[in-house]
């Protein structure tokens, strides 16, 4: 039995024909293990090494057949069959897909469900910062530019949405590499060097532009958000959007900000959550909602 086990694993690499001889491998290898583990006295010695190499051979045999599975197979096709299971989505960290699970934004719950009251499926929208919040706004409205900056999380977010084809219709992703800290963090280390002054100012100016149709809600989050702020300002002037949701308004970084926006005519909202979060926490403190007023 083990030379013929030897014998197949040395051969079947790319051939296709051997399925049903696994298959039938396979079952005999099942039930030796079983009988090992049932003797009465327990198997010991040299039968417990047969076992164990049944064992081992199970298992390369296994993966074989799964090599098997592609042969004759083009590369489109195996590829694609690779990206279902092992995509981006697949290997980020279950933090992160955790937030996927059911998605909402990582904002303050009265917030979300706040701007969510005034959500239409005609609606266009700017979301700066994209994650678990692009499906939610995405399911709510007619169309959603996503502006993302973080390249791990504009591969994931292609990943997920694009195997939701009811959700990719209505979404547009726009990337630009302009996430400072995360690319400092993985790349920068290694010694490379940053952009020039030049370069790094033309990825702000991209990643804060401004799309030609009429907008209707924003949704400021994310990278440089001194930039996206102004071009916020903009579409305030030029579209009188419905509704503009920033977070982090009690940061420094972005309160000093708000200062661009002319929001004379909407509403202001500062949503705090119901149990303020530990000086530690990375969880939003406060969520500001802007209403143009009826």
């Amino acid at each position: 039995m083990l030379r013929r086990l030897k014998y197949l694993a040395k051969r079947t690499r790319g051939d296709a024909n051997l399925r049903r001889e696994f298959s039938a491998v396979r079952r005999e290898i099942n039930r030796l293990r079983v009988s090992a583990e049932s003797a009465s006295p327990p198997v010991t010695g040299g039968l417990r090494d047969v076992a164990d190499e049944l064992a081992e051979l199970t298992d390369r045999l296994a993966s074989m057949r799964e090599e098997l599975a592609y042969v004759g197979k083009s590369n489109e096709t195996i590829l694609r069959a690779l990206g279902k299971r092992f995509g981006p989505f697949d290997v980020a960290r279950p933090g992160i897909k955790e937030r996927f699970e059911s998605p909402y934004p990582w904002m303050v719950p009265a917030a979300v469900e706040h701007a969510n009251s005034l959500l239409t499926r005609d609606m266009r929208c700017v979301e700066w910062g994209g994650g678990a919040s692009t499906p939610y706004w995405c399911e709510r409205v007619g169309v959603l530019h996503t502006y993302e900056a973080d390249r791990g999380f504009a591969l994931l977010l292609l990943d997920f949405m694009t195997r939701r084809i009811e959700l990719a219709d209505h979404w547009r992703l726009h990337f630009v590499g302009c996430n400072w800290a995360s690319t400092e963090a993985i790349e920068r280390k290694k010694g490379t060097a940053f952009p020039s002054a030049a370069v790094k100012d033309a990825l702000v100016a991209d990643y804060a532009t401004m799309v030609p149709d009429r907008v209707d809600a924003i949704f400021v989050d994310g990278a440089v958000r001194e930039a996206t702020l102004a071009a916020t300002a903009e579409y305030v002037r030029r579209d009188k959007p419905l509704l503009v949701v920033v977070d982090n308004t009690d940061a420094g970084y972005v309160d000093g900000s708000l200062s661009v926006l002319d929001m004379s005519g909407y509403d202001r909202v500062d949503h705090l959550p119901a149990n303020p979060a530990r000086p530690d926490s990375e969880d939003p403190t406060c969520t500001t909602v802007f209403e143009r007023k009826r």
